[in-house]
This record gives structure tokens, sequence and C-alpha cells, in this order.
């Protein structure tokens, strides 16, 4: 079973009760299956996870990568030098990356 969090609307995090199912590790859900589809993952797959496993969507990637046979390469935290290498070294072919917007004053 795994455990999500989210700040939801509130702002304070909490944990996401999910409902325990019976089933191997290596099983995909119906979920999974649809992002598999969509995004192409395979054995073939590198996967970057640049953002913290307890947040939903890098879970659920990383979870769909590994189920696939493909590869992850988790950063501790986010250094966009560090990002952009680890990118080159390990070829990768799928990340989750957010658009961070700058304003000038």
């Amino acid at each position: 079973m795994s455990m999500c969090y989210s700040s939801g609307t509130s702002g304070k995090l909490k944990g996401i009760k999910q409902a325990q199912v019976n089933e191997s590790f290596s099983a995909r859900t119906y979920g999974e299956k649809l992002l598999t589809k969509a995004v192409g993952f395979s054995e073939r797959t590198v996967y970057l996870s640049p953002a913290p496993l307890y947040h939903t969507a890098p879970y659920i990637w990383t979870r769909s990568v590994i189920r696939n046979g493909g590869c992850v390469v988790a950063m501790e935290e986010f250094d966009a030098e560090r990002c952009a290498s680890l990118i080159e070294t390990y070829q990768v072919s799928h990340a989750s990356l957010y658009p961070l917007c700058l304003y000038a004053c």
C-alpha cells in the first residue's frame, strides 16, 4: 500500500490513505496502464525524478517506470546544473519537470 501526501486547499499536509489491494508490486493499475500507453514507458525508459517521491505525481511516475522494467534516476533535491548533467549522463528519456517563472522587477 502506498501513502501519498497532499496539502489540498487548506495548505496543511495530510496523508491520503488508499484502499489496500491484494496484488504484487509489479501489477500495474488501470491508471498506470493508461499513463504507460500515453507517454510510452517501456523497459528502455530512463526517467528522471527531480522532485521528492512523497509527492503523488513523482511517486506514481516512478512506480510506473519501475513496473514497466525501466530505470529511475532520483534526485535528492533539485539543482538545475545537476539536473542537466544527469539528463546527459543517463540519456534520460522522460522527466517530470515543472515550469519556473521569473519576474523582473
